[in-house]
């Protein structure tokens, strides 16, 4: 009644707080009349008391509806907060105890993670390795490579993607790419060129491995080293 009446007269406002107020005093708060306690507060412009009703709506909720309550929570926050940290907490939590929503929380959890979250990425990157969406973790990192305007950074990120390539997926070719771009941004670090010569010899590419190692003795330092690889090169 009092969304329908605010909805028609929006100066009664003043009034439905008041209402609202004494329905919570008097009302044992369950979490279907909170969800119509949110129409209201929304309708009210009331956003973080919505939240608070949300969050109180979750604590009474049995299991098989704080996913659902805490996804709806966190789309809320999104769309009326204005604050992607919080958005994300709560996508990450909704991620945790659903199974069936997990997508949209996933996909919330990134969107908040573009809006500059601190830690953010990080933590997305850790929960997609932990539920072994390596396609989704690919393109998270992939973004965060194409972003970094440092090589050496750029270049462990580019790294990374490889090693999912390689160890989840099976995709030797696109795992051989960004192990070779990353040792182009980095030719400092020899994990990256030793990882591509790895490949190569999977593959018995072996004009490809003597490239790569005949590489690797010029960005030798030190003698032995350069012996060493001068060895294995035969």
């Amino acid at each position: 009644y009092l969304r329908d009446a605010l909805a028609l007269e929006p100066s009664v406002a003043s009034s439905a707080r008041e209402v609202l107020a004494s329905l919570r005093e008097s009302w044992p708060l369950n979490t279907e009349f909170g969800l119509l306690m949110i129409d209201v507060l929304d309708t009210l412009g009331d956003f973080r008391e919505s939240q608070s009703v949300y969050e109180r709506c979750v604590e009474l909720a049995d299991v098989s509806r704080k996913g659902p309550l805490l996804l709806a929570q966190a789309t809320h926050a999104e769309e009326n907060l204005g604050e992607p940290a919080v958005a994300f907490e709560l996508y990450r939590q909704a991620a945790v105890v659903s199974v069936d929503e997990v997508d949209l929380c996933i996909a919330g959890m990134r969107r908040a993670a573009w809006e500059g979250v601190d830690g953010a990425f990080g933590v997305l990157s850790d929960f997609l390795r932990q539920v072994q969406r390596w396609d989704d973790l690919v393109e998270l990192l992939d973004g965060q490579a194409m972003l970094s305007a440092d090589d050496i950074e750029r270049a462990a990120t580019t790294f990374a993607i490889g090693e999912v390539l390689e160890k989840h997926t099976g995709q030797l070719e696109g795992a051989l790419s960004h192990y070779l771009q990353a040792f182009r941004l980095n030719p400092g670090e020899d994990q990256y060129i030793t990882a591509a010569e790895r490949i190569y010899r999977q593959q018995e590419q072996w004009d490809m491995v003597d490239n790569l190692l005949e590489r690797r003795i010029e960005l030798a330092e030190e003698a032995e080293g350069r012996m060493t690889l001068r060895v294995e090169q035969g």
